[in-house]
């Protein structure tokens, strides 16, 4: 069911979670760190690759500087676990704790409601609200928003290193990505009504 207010159900969402606005800004800070360090490893693995390659053209390779990137490129990779692991155990808890209030507070307007409320309503449709809904809020708050927020700046830091890299491969993949969007759209339109089939079942 949607909202019949989009805008409203956000704001009222955003203003629910102040509580724990400190938290969701941390995680999101260990999320962007994490996030520059995934996308700087590749620049690195280029560079030993170039330190290899070269033994190609019967130049010695330059161990100490290979093993000096390796160990930078082990730092950067356990450095991205760490962030990652500290920013979904902050998430988690923002969503258990979002929850059992946002729980305790439907319990509460359960308790409070007439009698009659019950019988103009099916008993799946409130237990839906205290189990169902409840989930996919705090789903969205572990995963979803993080992901949402890495993924955008990974998204703008992948195509900076790419243009540094080489503007026409640049090029050729943008031209590509509209194409695969358009592919995905049509996937998309033609599976949702069986989504929505399986939702009603």
């Amino acid at each position: 069911e949607k909202p019949k207010n989009f805008k409203a159900s956000i704001k009222r969402l955003v203003l629910f979670l102040k509580p724990q606005y400190p938290a969701i800004i941390l995680a999101l800070l260990f999320s962007a760190a994490a996030t520059v360090l995934s996308v700087l490893a590749p620049g690195y693995i280029n560079d030993i690759t170039n330190e290899i390659f070269v033994a190609v053209f019967g130049i010695p390779i330059d161990m100490g500087e290979v093993g000096r990137i390796g160990v930078t490129l082990v730092i950067f990779y356990g450095a991205t676990f760490l962030l990652n692991y500290v920013q979904s155990f902050l998430m988690a808890g923002v969503n258990q704790k979002t929850s059992r209030r946002m729980r305790g507070l439907i319990a509460k307007k359960i308790n409070d409601v007439p009698l009659r409320y019950f019988d103009s309503r099916s008993y799946g449709d409130v237990l839906s609200r205290v189990t169902n809904d409840v989930d996919t809020i705090g789903n969205m708050l572990s995963s979803t928003l993080v992901q949402l927020f890495s993924g955008t700046l990974s998204i703008i830091g992948t195509l900076f290193l790419m243009l540094y890299t080489n503007i026409w491969l640049t090029a050729v993949t943008l031209i590509m990505i509209p194409l695969m969007l358009r592919a995905g759209g049509e996937v998309a339109k033609r599976s949702q009504k069986y989504f929505s089939a399986q939702q009603s079942a």
